[in-house]
């Protein structure tokens, strides 16, 4: 499952990021699975999440507002991919970046991310 979306002013790399672990997280949330991983690229924002301390930051604003849902919601996780390992999400930016139109998928993704999806499954 992914998608992307545009964000408007969305020049600030981690607030962009945030959002979008907000976002896999309140979907997953809807989700009756097992086990959900949102993954993400930042090693920084998934400390964040998982520290707690306070921040005056606009990426902890945004985490802030994922924080009860994970709580209450012990199967779903957040887990820090290195970038080189999860080329999709790299291409699914890209493709958010110039273009304002959402995009969400579940098993049969868009055939621009066909080859990333290969590459990742096969060296990631």
């Amino acid at each position: 499952m992914g998608g992307y979306k545009w964000v408007r002013d969305g020049w600030d790399v981690p607030v962009v990021k945030a959002i979008a672990i907000t976002a896999g997280i309140r979907y997953a949330c809807t989700l009756f699975a097992v086990r959900v991983v949102v993954e993400s690229d930042s090693l920084n924002l998934v400390c964040q999440l998982y520290n707690r301390r306070v921040d005056l930051s606009m990426t902890y604003f945004h985490l802030t507002d994922v924080c009860r849902p994970l709580d209450s919601h012990p199967h779903i996780s957040v887990a820090y991919v290195r970038r080189s390992a999860n080329t999709v999400v790299d291409t699914l930016a890209h493709g958010a970046s110039s273009n304002q139109v959402a995009l969400s998928f579940d098993y049969e993704y868009p055939i621009f991310i066909a080859a990333s999806v290969m590459s990742d499954a096969i060296h990631g």
